[in-house]
């Protein structure tokens, strides 16, 4: 499975939301082996799970 990137900045923009917002929903999906994050900012996220951070 190729693995997607998205910036932090492109999810606020997105879903209309504040950078913390979107940490703690991060954080979460984490958490559930949803997804992972990287140091550098882009986040590797397994498109079936975007609609879990909704």
């Amino acid at each position: 499975m190729k693995e997607k990137s998205i910036r932090l900045s492109e999810l606020r923009q997105i879903f209309s939301i504040t950078e913390e917002t979107v940490r703690r929903g991060l954080e979460k999906l984490e958490k559930r082996k949803k997804l992972i994050r990287s140091q550098d900012g882009p986040v590797s996220i397994n498109t079936s799970s975007v609609s879990a951070f909704l």
